[in-house]
């Protein structure tokens, strides 16, 4: 192998390894957390509504886009690129079950 053909194969590596590390999504883990856990619980309190009385969980997941300052394709967006990195992905979903647990522990003591 000559002297070029192998620096054109360490150019090939490092701009691979480069490119993984490049994925910045556009919303922080801490407001991807916030809104997962807010549309969980939107879609809850839709579930156990009277039929009658449902309101449009949609309308309400938009309100929690714009309460955090994005859109939902900007959400999507991000979510595909956390799906990139499964480290990321899976700390973002522990952080939203253990917000949902301390609601959940919250609202056990409320009805105390």
């Amino acid at each position: 192998m000559s002297v070029k053909h192998l620096f054109v194969v360490i150019i090939i590596l490092f701009s691979c390894r480069n490119n993984e590390q490049e994925i910045v999504p556009k919303l922080p883990k801490a407001v991807m957390v916030d809104i997962i856990a807010e549309m969980e619980l939107a879609q809850s309190i839709y579930k156990f509504q009277d039929i009658d009385k449902k309101i449009a969980v949609d309308s309400v997941i938009e309100k929690i886009y714009i309460s955090h300052h994005t859109s939902k394709n900007e959400f999507d967006e991000s979510l595909k690129q956390y799906a990139q990195i499964p480290n990321e992905l899976d700390e973002i979903y522990n952080q939203v079950i253990n917000k949902l647990n301390m609601k959940q522990v919250e609202l056990q003591q409320q009805m105390k």
